[in-house]
């Protein structure tokens, strides 16, 4: 091992080799390798799942996928350098309680949407200002939320229904 200087404050490197090297000088310089034993000993574990965590298998895909290319409303959303109301994603906070919108406190201007009409209206006219593209972030009951978000993976929960009825 050998240390370089730099021209300044404070730099150096600390070169490893295992082989002769020439320098800019002629000068082969040798290197002993580093004791890895030295090193301090890796407490790393890894974190556990929670109990009841869906396993996903693993998809075995043969070709590459290619998302950013499957519909010409994703493809110009994607577009270089020029930024329009395509190139947005509109938040939509939806709740099923009942049919009233429900002010966010926290978010002026903002509102919980009801699933079965604020949302749609809300939808269409983001449309119509040219943003094709919205999130849906459902408002889950505290009697349905667990330590492994299981209300994710309900196939009626209110983000699935949500975005069925966004795709008709």
């Amino acid at each position: 091992m050998f240390a370089l200087t730099s021209p300044f404050v404070g730099v150096s490197f600390c070169v490893v080799t295992s082989k002769p090297r020439p320098s800019r000088r002629g000068v082969s310089i040798t290197a002993q390798a580093v004791d890895k034993s030295l090193a301090p000993a890796t407490t790393r574990v890894a974190p556990k799942v929670p109990e009841g965590t869906p396993v996903v298998p693993p998809q075995d895909l043969s070709y590459r996928p290619r998302r950013n290319r499957r519909s010409s409303t994703v493809r110009e959303a994607f577009r270089e350098t020029i930024l329009t109301p395509a190139n947005f994603i509109y938040p939509i906070f939806v709740h099923d309680d009942s049919d009233e919108d429900v002010p966010i406190l926290s978010m002026p201007g903002q509102s919980r949407l009801s699933f079965s009409k604020g949302m749609l209206a809300k939808v269409r006219e983001a449309r119509a200002a040219g943003v094709n593209q919205v999130v849906v972030f459902p408002k889950t009951p505290d009697n349905l939320k667990t330590a492994t978000a299981e209300e994710a993976f309900n196939p009626n929960g209110l983000a699935q229904r949500s975005i069925s009825m966004l795709k008709d």
